[in-house]
């Protein structure tokens, strides 16, 4: 028998998009052929054990963002890699390194401090703008990952259980696609000790880039790619 815990839900990534988690201005997205992810926004909630371990949250962000770049660049574009990313001057100038309660990979930023946008993967026109131009891409995108756990085996063993924002921002600060997926699974799972996850930070960071992983094959097939 699973017992889900309980997290706080990604509510506010479909404020613009009405009802529908699925968001997409067509014509602006196809012509969108170069793109940086700017901003990987971990919350991780009130989780017990590796989850809260510091490099459980840096790599998982690092891992996911290389993930990103890999899976999303195709026919429509191609996404800067990490290394590329990390390395552009103007990145390394932007943002900000810290907002209390989330995380991200070492040395990538935070654009925005806003919670709610945070939240909603949301950026402001002008911050998109800015940063397009600043980066030489067509298009900034972000990502808000929402950590969970579902346990199983007699609540002895553990998956990942997350929920993700996407947003994708132009380089006139228009919003041309948004998606939410929620309760993406993980499939390797991990030892649970009375509630509290009793693994190793690589094997947290797999469960954790399954879980984006499987995220990004529905957001792709939203997206018909």
């Amino acid at each position: 028998m699973k017992v889900r815990i309980s997290l706080l839900a990604v509510v506010v990534a479909l404020m613009s998009t009405g009802c529908s988690k699925f968001f997409i201005v067509k014509d602006k997205y196809d012509a969108v052929k170069k793109v940086a992810l700017v901003q990987y926004a971990i919350n991780p909630h009130l989780m017990l054990g590796t989850a809260n371990v510091d490099d459980a949250k840096f790599n998982t962000a690092a891992k996911n963002a290389a993930s990103f770049a890999k899976t999303m660049s195709g026919s429509n574009y191609t996404v800067l890699s990490v290394d590329e990313l990390l390395g552009n001057a103007a990145y390394k100038g932007t943002g900000k390194d810290a907002v209390e309660g989330y995380y991200t990979g070492k040395g990538m930023k935070f654009v925005t401090d806003d919670t709610k946008m945070i939240e909603s993967a949301t950026l402001a026109p002008e911050t998109a703008k800015s940063l397009c131009a600043a980066l030489g891409v067509d298009a900034v995108a972000v990502v808000y990952d929402s950590w969970g756990m579902e346990t199983y085996a007699f609540g002895f063993r553990g998956h990942t259980l997350n929920t993700y924002a996407f947003g994708l921002f132009d380089k006139d600060g228009n919003k041309v696609w948004g998606d939410t997926v929620y309760n993406s699974a993980s499939e390797e799972g991990f030892p649970v000790a009375a509630g509290v996850i009793a693994t190793d930070v690589d094997t947290w960071v797999l469960n954790g880039n399954q879980s984006f992983e499987a995220a990004l094959v529905k957001a792709k097939k939203n997206l018909g790619q």
